[in-house]
């Protein structure tokens, strides 16, 4: 018999250059894109940062075209109802309130309170049980320091209900400091 020779561990030579010139190749393409892909994640973040100013310029221009876009006279109006809404604040409601929560009596229901703070005056509409209930609170109202000069402007007996109640309106000076 003959002797067989195996020999597993051969060396081509012309296939060891082609691997070794593959796997460099594959190296450079694996950096090129790598490179590729810090730069395009720069101009991403360079972008939104952008974006993000623009957005802000944007709002602030708003604001300032509008400003910009009112008429004096819409300006004025503007800064009028302004007034108005911190002039309401500013009134000493709880003063009132206090005050008219001090004179109410068990006879008389008060349906609707209607400051006029540039007249200063008050409107008080209710409704009483009876004329003398309605009497004896507008005397109430007028011994009350926060109000003065108070009167009966109107009041109307409801005839058809059993009870008789009396509708009213009663006018005062309010005390208002502006």
């Amino acid at each position: 018999m003959q002797q067989l020779f195996l020999d597993y561990q051969t060396r081509f030579r012309h296939a060891d250059r082609l691997d070794r010139a593959l796997l460099i190749g594959a190296l450079c393409i694996s950096a090129a894109l790598g490179i590729a892909y810090a730069v395009l994640a720069w101009q991403i973040d360079v972008l939104d940062a952008s974006k993000t100013e623009v957005q802000q310029q944007t709002r602030r221009g708003s604001q300032h075209n509008r400003l910009n876009a009112l008429s004096g006279e819409q300006l004025r109006n503007e800064i009028k109802q302004a007034n108005a809404v911190l002039t309401q604040l500013a009134l000493p409601w709880e003063a009132l309130f206090r005050d008219l929560d001090a004179a109410q009596q068990e006879r008389v229901a008060l349906l609707s309170i209607i400051p006029d703070p540039q007249q200063r005056t008050v409107k008080i509409s209710g409704e009483a049980k009876n004329f003398t209930a309605l009497l004896d609170y507008v005397r109430m109202l007028q011994a009350n320091r926060s109000l003065s000069g108070v009167y009966l402007q109107s009041h109307r007996i409801e005839e058809q209900m059993a009870e008789k109640p009396v509708h009213f309106t009663v006018i005062a000076g309010w005390a208002v400091s502006p």
